[in-house]
């Protein structure tokens, strides 16, 4: 969790006072700045992530593999490997559920368990 300084957001008038409508828009415009960069950031780990299971279809790989693979496309650096880290794995559970749900992987634990990319799996008939 990130905490927030709010002074340093705070717009003052010419009388001292805090301007609240300005200040809301100071905050506004770095928020917005702020979901940018994570949307990038996302589509950037996404396509990391989407690149070790196209080099990989229809396998289970397990979550530090998957993470390994991943953090090497992204050329990750030492100062950032942990946050990184944590940030792809984050990509896969956060987009991890049942195949009919519309979920993009699958998440398995156990012998022949580890992660999946839904689309490259075969659908298995009804019983």
């Amino acid at each position: 969790m990130t905490t927030i300084n709010l002074a340093t957001f705070a717009v003052r008038d010419e009388s001292g006072d805090l301007d609240l409508s300005a200040t809301v828009q100071k905050f506004q415009g770095a928020l917005l700045e702020y979901q940018a960069e994570r949307e990038t950031e996302l589509a950037t780990i996404g396509a990391a992530v989407h690149a070790v299971f196209d080099a990989h279809k229809g396998t289970n790989i397990n979550m530090p593999a998957v993470t390994s693979l991943a953090l090497q496309k992204l050329n990750v650096q030492p100062e950032t490997y942990k946050a990184l880290s944590e940030r792809v794995q984050a990509f896969v559970r956060d987009n991890a559920g049942e195949r009919e749900s519309g979920a993009i992987f699958g998440i398995a634990k156990g012998k022949g368990g580890g992660c999946c990319r839904w689309c490259d799996m075969p659908v298995k008939a009804a019983k």
